[in-house]
């Protein structure tokens, strides 16, 4: 197409966009007569509402457009009659101004001044109509452009509505014989500007798209293929909501009936699919380290659900005081308004608990949350971009968490954000570091993670970002000398020293902090949740050390959100971590550990699909192999048949908690007796007959 051609179409751009403007013009009274439904099942009549709303718009513009041509149309007249002589000269220049009343002057002598005001009464009205049309036309080019946004936007023949009815077939005939072939395709080359920013592609898009059934329209069937589907209610905005009796019932009322009907309608999970809803049990209340369903079936909570109900279900009765006043005095103050009493309490009890200087508090919501607060004041305090976090680690499922993620998951965001690095831990999953004893094997491991650093830049390095202990991988701990080994990288080459804490903080693994298992590390940032209430309310911990709080004091963090130090959820955490101080949760641990390792190891001894066992404290892991000594699964791949017969073993004997194959984890409420341990174990044992059959064996 030569320039000429493409000239010509661009003149004719305003001759087509017009034809369009016709077809809404001429459906217009249709459009705008109102339609109710006659009955719910006539509702879906009405989809064509937002269309009738987009070409009101158009109408309402048009309307302020010919007002402002019909105004200056009056002022342009009103300014010819009454200052005319004026107007004259500042058009035309003043000699012809002047010739203009010597004409008037004449008139007057040979009696012709009736004819002439005639003739001028004339001339000065077609100017000022003149004048107005102009404006009118300006106004529709170069202030319209929302109305004709609008125009494009219509969904044309997408809906059961009179609008697809009326307009559909008078538009497809147009854009098919009256705009040329030519002028879509220079639009689409680009050879021709569109004037109104693409608008033209949308409609003929929109003409391609009622060309497949226009036959069915334009014989009346409004029943298209891409009909809107039915509302199912009808909410009337302008009067109150009507609070539905089945909400006045007191909790606890509901059948089992109305609780599944709620979840098939309303709940969605988040790790697992929405399907998997269907066969989670109904849980009515908890006593000690028991939850009880509908039927009244009583399982014990073999993982503290996910690592965090760590003192059971019977909530001490200083805690639930304490939270309750809380609520009762102050329910919620922003963090950034106000400090209150609780929040100082807690940071400073929480500083006594930890070791060395990590004194500087901040208490999000969430485990992710704290990890986000840590990888952004590392950042900020560092002037450093990078992160390395382990693979096979899990840190959260908020951005930046979930790519510092090691695991399967970091999958579902993309593992697209810039700035994350992962390196291998010191027990990979397939292979060995070189070495012919455990200590050189860690040195090796040391070496190959100090490289890394060298090869991606040490001055780009913020964090060095870890589980104290991996807890969803398996349960591993770092062999002797290697956390010291890490903790020394970090200090020759200025690079932070991030310890997570999420799942095994507070007590978990017979300590109060899983770091404190390795001698002499002190990491420069801590992070904690689930154990700070017990999971009776949610609340974490961002810890950093002295010298970093103070690097903040005249700049901000640069992480926030709105329920950072929650009162309430404070509170709670005050008392929770109070009590487990005055019982000696810790001590109750420590005594139970060789129990819980000796119970572990009997069950590994006894069933052929037990490879080998972990534990720290009151965390441990058994891992599942095949006959062969292979791998069933990974964490990301499909559920081996084994395991669904074990988790259905698993229920049926009275156990609830956290799959994770081909790892089989323990942790059950640190509160729980050596009976109900015993208890516990001997239930799990009678569960892995089945795994045991359904692995081959």
């Amino acid at each position: 197409m030569d320039d000429m051609e493409t000239r010509k179409l661009q003149q004719k751009e305003s001759v087509y966009r017009k034809l369009y403007s016709s077809i809404l013009q001429k459906h217009k009274g249709v459009l705008q007569q109102p339609e109710q439904p006659s009955s719910l099942s006539d509702v879906d009549d009405n989809v064509f509402d937002a269309e009738q709303q987009l070409l009101n718009r158009i109408f309402q513009t048009e309307v302020q457009n010919l007002l402002l041509g019909v105004g200056t149309t009056a002022f342009s007249f009103a300014l010819l009659r009454t200052a005319k002589t004026r107007a004259m000269a500042s058009v035309f220049g003043e000699a012809k101004a002047k010739a203009l009343v010597e004409a008037n002057v004449r008139a007057k002598q040979v009696g012709t001044e009736g004819i002439q005001n005639r003739v001028a009464f004339f001339v000065e009205s077609m100017f000022s109509v003149w004048v107005g049309y102009r404006s009118y036309d300006y106004a529709s080019h170069h202030r319209s452009d929302a109305s004709w946004d609008a125009v494009a936007e219509i969904p044309l023949c997408q809906g059961r509505s009179r609008i697809s009815e009326a307009l559909c077939p008078e538009w497809i005939e147009t854009t098919k014989t009256q705009v040329p072939g030519p002028f879509w395709e220079a639009l689409k080359s680009g050879k021709l500007r569109d004037q109104r920013f693409g608008r033209f592609n949308l409609i003929r898009s929109d003409s391609e798209f009622c060309r497949a059934f226009p036959a069915s329209v334009a014989a009346g069937d409004l029943h298209t293929p891409h009909k809107s589907p039915a509302l199912t209610k009808v909410l009337d905005n302008r009067s109150a909501f009507k609070l539905d009796p089945k909400h006045e019932q007191p909790m606890g009322t509901w059948t089992s009936e109305e609780i599944r009907d709620a979840v098939d309608e309303h709940v969605m999970l988040t790790w697992a699919p929405g399907k998997a809803r269907h066969n989670v049990p109904i849980i009515t209340h908890g006593e000690g380290v028991y939850v009880f369903d509908d039927k009244g079936k009583k399982y014990l909570d073999w993982t503290s659900q996910a690592v965090c109900s760590n003192i059971g279900y019977t909530v001490p009765d200083n805690v639930v005081e304490g939270t309750v006043r809380q609520m009762k005095e102050l329910p919620f103050i922003y963090g950034g308004l106000g400090i209150t009493e609780v929040r100082a309490r807690l940071a400073s009890l929480v500083s006594d608990i930890l070791p060395g200087d990590l004194t500087g508090m901040v208490f999000p919501s969430s485990g992710s949350e704290a990890n986000e607060a840590a990888i952004m004041c590392a950042r900020r305090y560092t002037g450093k971009f990078k992160v390395i976090n382990w693979y096979r680690s899990y840190h959260g499922g908020t951005t930046n968490s979930q790519q510092a993620t090691g695991d399967f998951r970091r999958w579902f965001g993309g593992d697209n954000v810039p700035g994350f690095v992962k390196a291998f831990a010191p027990y990979p999953l397939f292979w060995d570091y070189a070495g012919d004893n455990e200590a050189e094997r860690t040195q090796m491991a040391l070496n190959m993670l100090e490289e890394q650093i060298l090869n991606e830049g040490p001055d780009t390095i913020a964090l060095i970002q870890f589980e104290s202990v991996i807890r969803g991988g398996g349960v591993i701990m770092p062999p002797p000398g290697y956390m010291q080994g890490v903790r020394a990288i970090c200090d020759k080459y200025d690079i932070l020293m991030h310890c997570d804490e999420v799942m095994v903080g507070f007590g978990r693994t017979g300590k109060l902090f899983g770091f404190q298992n390795y001698e002499g590390v002190i990491p420069d940032i801590v992070t904690a949740a689930k154990g700070i209430t017990s999971a009776i309310l949610p609340l974490s911990m961002m810890a950093c050390r002295k010298h970093i709080m103070d690097g903040f004091e005249d700049k901000p963090l640069g992480w926030g959100s709105t329920y950072q130090a929650h009162p309430v959820a404070m509170a709670c955490a005050y008392e929770n971590l109070k009590y487990m101080i005055k019982e000696d949760i810790l001590g109750h641990v420590q005594e139970l550990e060789p129990v819980f390792e000796d119970c572990m190891r009997t069950l590994t001894e006894s069933h052929p699909s037990i490879k080998q066992y972990r534990h720290v404290g009151m965390f441990g892991c058994f891992d599942a192999h095949l006959p062969n000594g292979e791998n069933p699964q990974l964490q990301h791949t499909a559920v081996h048949e084994a395991f669904v017969k074990y988790r259905m073993a698993y229920t049926e004997n009275g156990l609830i908690g956290l799959l994770r194959a081909p790892h089989l984890h323990v942790a059950p409420p640190l509160t729980i007796t050596k009976d109900e341990l015993l208890d516990g174990f001997d239930r799990q044992d009678r569960a892995l007959y089945a795994l045991d059959e359904g692995l081959g064996y």
